[in-house]
């Protein structure tokens, strides 16, 4: 069982740590239920829900696409994938997939110091403008639906 304790688990000690630890295993598949409910609850309450995958940095550098942290990252978006295409009004938008060659992942994440790994103002910039047409066309889909 998870303990009390507060403990940051950084994404990138994750696979070492999962082979090592049943919290870990725990909590990865805690994740995948609490997508589930989120499915649950979205479609009782009838309320849209759009979830926008925003890729680490470690998932855009060639050298780490095979790794122990990319497979797991890529099963919880595969998961999401199978969630959003059997339930209307739950969606997801793989940005991995969409993201194409046109980055540098140096320029779009902050590579030092405090907030490493985060993105950087380019980079939030890129990814708003990757991001704005699934979210324009998911709002135009819940609108058309709530007019008809």
């Amino acid at each position: 069982a998870m303990n009390n304790e507060l403990n940051e688990v950084k994404l990138s000690e994750l696979p070492r740590f999962a082979q090592e630890s049943t919290d870990i295993q725990e909590l990865l598949y805690l994740s995948e239920l609490n997508f589930q409910r989120l499915v649950q609850m979205t479609k009782a309450a009838g309320v849209p829900c759009l979830v926008i995958w925003l890729p680490a940095k470690l998932e855009l550098t060639s050298n780490a696409r095979n790794s122990a942290l990319a497979n797991i990252l890529r099963t919880h978006r595969i998961m999401l994938r199978k969630l959003s295409a059997g339930h209307k009004g739950f969606e997801f938008w793989d940005s991995f997939k969409k993201t194409g060659n046109e980055f540098a992942s140096d320029n779009l994440f902050i590579s030092g110091g405090l907030g490493t790994d985060k993105l950087s103002v380019v980079g939030s910039r890129w990814f708003a403008g990757k991001t704005t047409p699934a979210v324009k066309r998911f709002l135009q889909s819940v609108l058309e639906d709530r007019v008809e």
